[in-house]
C-alpha cells in the first residue's frame, strides 16, 4: 500500500504506517537531484495493529499513576474477520475530568473505520470520546476495523491510564 507520494520543496505531513514495515522509494529523472531528501523515521513506543479474535489493551504504563507518556498519541488499529463487528469494553478509566470537552485533557477515542476502496485515507467514524473515571458503556462497532487513539497533553502525575477489552 502506497501511503503518499511527494515531490518539490514543500515539507509532507507526518506519515504512519499501520503494519511494522516501511519502505521508502527515491526516483528521479533529472540529471542532478539536488539535495534529494531527509526523512526522519522513529519507532512509537505505543499502539500497534491487532488482529486476535480478543484482547486486552492498556496505556503504556497501566496502573502506574505518572506512568503513560505526555503529549503523545497511540494507535491501537484492532483487526479482526470481514463482516464481523467488535466490542469495546473499559476495565479501568483514571483520566484527567472535563465537564465539557474530552479533547482538552488526556483521552481516549474509539473508531469505527471504514477501509477505502480505491486505497485512500480510510474513514474514521468516532463512537466515543472518554476521560475522567467513570467506566462507559460496552462500544460496539459496525465494522471489523477499529482504532483506539490515546492522546496526552501535558504529564500526569495523578494518573494511571486506562485498559480494555476487546473481542
Amino acid at each position: 500500500m502506497i501511503l503518499d507520494r511527494f515531490c518539490g520543496s514543500i515539507l509532507p505531513p507526518v506519515l504512519t504506517t499501520k503494519s511494522n514495515m516501511l519502505r521508502v522509494k527515491f526516483f528521479t529523472d533529472v540529471p542532478d537531484p539536488k539535495n534529494g531528501f531527509k526523512a526522519r523515521v522513529s519507532i512509537s513506543t505505543c499502539g500497534g495493529m491487532y488482529r486476535s479474535a480478543a484482547g486486552v489493551i492498556s496505556s503504556p504504563g497501566f496502573g502506574n499513576n505518572g506512568a503513560y507518556p505526555a503529549n503523545s498519541q497511540c494507535d491501537y488499529r484492532i483487526l479482526t474477520n470481514p463482516g464481523s463487528s467488535i466490542t469495546v469494553q473499559f476495565k479501568s478509566l483514571d483520566l484527567p475530568d472535563t465537564y465539557e470537552n474530552c479533547s482538552e485533557v488526556d483521552h481516549v477515542t474509539v473508531y469505527s473505520i471504514l477501509p477505502n476502496e480505491n486505497g485512500g485515507e480510510d474513514l474514521l467514524s468516532p463512537l466515543g470520546d472518554f476521560c475522567g473515571d467513570k467506566i462507559p458503556n460496552v462500544i460496539q462497532s459496525s465494522t471489523n476495523e477499529i482504532l483506539i487513539r490515546f492522546k496526552t497533553f501535558a504529564h500526569q502525575s495523578d494518573y494511571s491510564g486506562f485498559m480494555l477489552k476487546y473481542s
